[in-house]
């Protein structure tokens, strides 16, 4: 049996990331029949129940960031010294991780961005770490599709140029990661985000609008999806980032006469899982009840579920147009053709809205009022099936840039067989 193992996601908590995992289920066994995931996961048991829930079969290996610096990472410095001069090395590998790395025949890194000044420097060692592990026991690493650089800061220049050419691949999402990319002179491939290819079945979509049922949605609405990551760095700017998306929500809601869901597409399971959580940045229905309760009116709705990620895509599917902050919640839209408006933090939002020709519709968190952002939103309902059309368009051309992933990942397993 042929074995990969994904590092850099779990499948619960961000929706994004269980997305990108349920691409490569989706889409792998075809390409390479047989072939096994393994999940390496910061939340083991939520994602176990999420996937139980929803009939999906991965192995669940749990791999959080403390255990991968504390445990992981000094067994993986002895075991690459033990394995550089051929003495015995695989007793060293006490811990279930290190483990399943080393039986796996490629690790597949599907972080979403990684080594860039923006996140600051933990994520940067985060990310060194999550490469460097692999290579020290000798398995190869592909790079999916993922945000990469700016390179200005040092710590991010210096584990940027250590590690990336040492991956077996490494897969640029859009213009700005490439042209970070050769600025250091690494060599890469170029392909759009993996989520384009995840599958959205009709038991998604029953289960879609069943949930949208349950909150009185039975027509048109517009989604709004937050991002408490985003007021966290919002925060740091001096910016009110709950303030922004509540007065945007009343000005759109009073000029549209539209129901607005309010959605988080990156959250805690409904119950924590044997007392698991996620940290606050990660669970975005904690503003969303914000937001929902300030507002107080019975046209602004909150989906207050944790959903599935091909779930969150038939909500999505459904919607007139979606506001997100969410970087995955905006792939989801351009997947079903949805006109979205992106309020983000990073060149990921605007390089991938670039393949569609709609780089336009990303929007700097640290430039917009309330006023600017209706406004923006109001004009692209006007424009919606223009939007639409556009979209349609650029789609099949960026569902076929991302298969280039899958191709990547099997040749390197032809390789490696």
């Amino acid at each position: 049996m042929t074995t990969i193992c994904t590092i850099g996601a779990a499948y619960s908590a961000n929706k994004g990331a269980g997305s990108m995992i349920q691409a490569l289920a989706d889409e792998l066994p075809d390409a390479v029949p047989g072939i096994a995931i393994e999940v390496h996961t910061t939340y083991p048991r939520c994602d176990r129940a999420l996937l139980e829930r929803l009939g999906e079969d991965f192995t669940v290996v749990d791999a959080g960031p403390r255990d991968l610096a504390l445990v992981q990472f000094p067994l993986a410095v002895l075991a690459g010294m033990l394995r550089s001069v051929r003495l015995p090395w695989r007793w060293v590998l006490r811990h279930p991780a290190l483990r399943s790395i080393a039986d796996a025949d490629l690790v597949v890194d599907i972080t979403g961005i990684a080594f860039t000044d923006a996140r600051g420097a933990r994520f940067v060692v985060y990310h060194f770490l999550l490469d460097i592990v692999p290579l020290l026991l000798g398995v190869p690493v592909v790079k999916a599709s993922q945000a990469l650089g700016p390179f200005e800061e040092r710590t991010t220049r210096v584990a940027a140029r250590f590690i990336l050419p040492r991956l077996r691949r490494v897969v640029s999402r859009g213009r700005s990661s490439t042209h970070n990319l050769e600025s250091l002179g690494v060599r890469h491939d170029e392909a759009a985000d993996l989520a384009f290819l995840m599958k959205t079945e009709a038991r998604h979509r029953a289960e879609a609008d069943h949930r949208l049922d349950a909150i009185g949605v039975d027509g048109s609405f517009l989604a709004v999806s937050p991002s408490s990551v985003l007021r966290r760095m919002a925060a740091r700017d001096g910016i009110d980032y709950a303030s922004i998306v509540i007065e945007t929500t009343r000005r759109v809601a009073d000029a549209t006469g539209l129901p607005i869901v309010v959605f988080g597409h990156s959250s805690q399971a409904t119950e924590a899982v044997d007392g698991e959580t996620v940290p606050e940045r990660l669970d975005d229905l904690l503003i969303c009840r914000e937001v929902v309760a300030a507002l107080d009116r019975p046209d602004v709705l909150l989906l207050d579920s944790s959903l599935g990620p091909a779930e969150l895509r038939a909500v999505i599917d459904r919607a007139e147009l979606v506001v997100a902050s969410r970087f995955h919640a905006m792939i989801s839209a351009l997947a079903t053709a949805t006109p979205v408006i992106v309020l983000g933090w990073s060149h990921k939002y605007a390089e991938v809205l670039d393949e569609f020709g709609l780089a336009d519709l990303a929007l700097d968190h640290t430039t917009r009022s309330p006023d600017d952002l209706a406004e923006t939103i109001l004009h692209a309902l006007e424009r919606r099936d223009e939007l639409t059309r556009t979209i349609e368009a650029r789609l099949d051309t960026v569902t076929t840039s991302a298969r280039r992933n899958i191709d990547i990942i099997a040749q390197e397993l032809g390789a490696a067989a």
